[in-house]
C-alpha cells in the first residue's frame, strides 16, 4: 500500500460519525475549496439524511443563544435588575414610630403582590435592589413595622409606575413614599 493510500485510509477511519458518506471525497491538494463548492448544500435524501448527526461537543458547555426579539435584535435576558432609591416621609405627629422598612413586590405591594425584596431606611432615605422576571410590573411600599411579623398601622405606597424591561439596570431615583395611618397590615419580607 502506498503512502498516499495509507493517508487516505487513515482519514476515512478517523472521520466522525456525523459525516455524510455520500459527500465527495476531500481534494488531495491543500488548496481551499472554491466558493461554489463551499456554498453547495449537502444532499439530504436517502440513507445519508438518516445518518447525518451533529458532531459531539467537548469542553465547557455553552448557553443556548436567545431567540430573536420582535425588533429583529437579540431577545433580552430573562431577569431584570432594578434599583430603587428615594425617601420615606412620615407625618410629624408620629415621629416616635419605628424606622420605616421598604418592600418591593411584583404586583401590588398593598394587595396580593409577591414581595421580592426589602430593606431599611436611614434618616428616611432608602436604596433597594432586586432581580425580577423580565417585564414585571413592580410596586414599592414602606411601613413602620413595630417588630418583625407584627402588623403596621403606618404605611404607604410609591405613586410611580415601575416596569422592569430594559437591558442593563432599570433605575428609579427620587421615589417618594408618604406614610399615613391605615388599617393594620402585615408586611412580610420575601421567603428565601
Amino acid at each position: 500500500m502506498s503512502r498516499s493510500s495509507r493517508a487516505l485510509l487513515a482519514i476515512a477511519i478517523a472521520a466522525p460519525l456525523g459525516c455524510d458518506p455520500a459527500a465527495p471525497p476531500a481534494p488531495a491538494s491543500s488548496a481551499a475549496p472554491t466558493a461554489s463548492a463551499a456554498a453547495a448544500p449537502a444532499p439530504t435524501t436517502g440513507a445519508s439524511a438518516a445518518i447525518r448527526t451533529p458532531a459531539p461537543t467537548t469542553g465547557a458547555s455553552v448557553a443556548p443563544p436567545s431567540g430573536p426579539a420582535a425588533d429583529g435584535g437579540v431577545a433580552p435576558a430573562r431577569i431584570c435588575e432594578v434599583e430603587i432609591g428615594g425617601t420615606v416621609k412620615a407625618p410629624r405627629k408620629l415621629d416616635g414610630a419605628a424606622a420605616p422598612q421598604t418592600f418591593v413586590a411584583v404586583g401590588d405591594c398593598l394587595g396580593d403582590g409577591k414581595v421580592v425584596g426589602n430593606g431599611g431606611t436611614t434618616n428616611g432615605r432608602f436604596f433597594i435592589e432586586v432581580f425580577v422576571p423580565w417585564g414585571s410590573d413592580l410596586t414599592l411600599c414602606a411601613a413602620s413595622v413595630p417588630a418583625p411579623g407584627k402588623p403596621s398601622t403606618l404605611y404607604g405606597k410609591a405613586k410611580i409606575p415601575m416596569h422592569a424591561e430594559k437591558t442593563g439596570e432599570v433605575e428609579f431615583r427620587g421615589v417618594v413614599v408618604d406614610l399615613a395611618p391605615g388599617p393594620a397590615r402585615t408586611f412580610s419580607p420575601p421567603v428565601r
